[in-house]
């Protein structure tokens, strides 16, 4: 899938912030997005933040969400628009937009 960052729950967990965040910059880069805001760069840092508590959380719910795919800045077909995290939890889809104080 062509998102910026995919990863299952368990490797997002063990991957470091600062490489999730690089690996957004990098692929908003790649996208053509060359001129990308600290306001962009510090609503990904809370999001992140967020997600992992999340992650963190679900992990000791259900263990085997571990395996779950979690997709970060995931393009929407035809609409120039991305979704900031997909969560793939069996058979179920999560679409989530964050919405930050910046």
């Amino acid at each position: 899938m062509p998102a910026y960052y995919r990863a299952t729950l368990a490797e997002f967990l063990a991957d470091e912030p600062a490489r999730v965040l690089g690996v957004l910059a990098s692929r908003s880069a790649q996208q053509g997005f060359t001129d990308l805001k600290q306001r962009q760069l510090r609503a990904w840092e809370k999001q992140v933040a967020a997600l992992r508590l999340i992650a963190a959380e679900l992990a000791t719910m259900i263990p085997a969400s571990s395996g779950w795919g979690l997709l970060l800045e995931y393009p929407i077909p035809r609409r120039q628009k991305r979704i900031d995290a997909v969560l793939l939890a069996a058979d179920v889809i999560f679409c989530t937009e964050f919405k930050t104080e910046e």
